[in-house]
């Protein structure tokens, strides 16, 4: 008796969308092993993918201070209060001119 009402509780089912088709005796594995082996079969399903032309932060500072000739730091750090802009600013404008050259490079 749960506050007046009568609760009927059933024991849970896997939906049927987590049935297992590979076969895997999932009934010892730990939750986290379950949702990394769902993540993997998702992802192993997955259309899309990260476009060929996507750089990280690191990969266009590291290109930038190679071509200036100036350290890494310079190239996101403001010197003597002068700015040229915000550092993520800078940043993208790097990273849109390197995918710029590398899609003329590719045609």
């Amino acid at each position: 008796d749960f506050q007046g009402r009568l609760i009927h509780i059933l024991p849970a089912k896997p939906s049927s969308d987590q049935a297992n088709d590979a076969g895997i005796d999932t009934s010892n594995m730990t939750y986290k092993e379950r949702q990394a082996l769902a993540r993997k079969k998702e992802a192993e399903a997955a259309k899309k993918s990260w476009s060929a032309s996507f750089l990280r932060g690191d990969a266009v500072v590291d290109n930038l201070s190679d071509r200036l000739g100036v350290a890494k730091g310079d190239v996101l750090n403001v010197k003597d209060g002068i700015s040229s802009g915000n550092a993520a600013v800078r940043l993208a404008l790097g990273e849109t001119h390197i995918i710029s050259e590398n899609i003329a490079f590719f045609e």
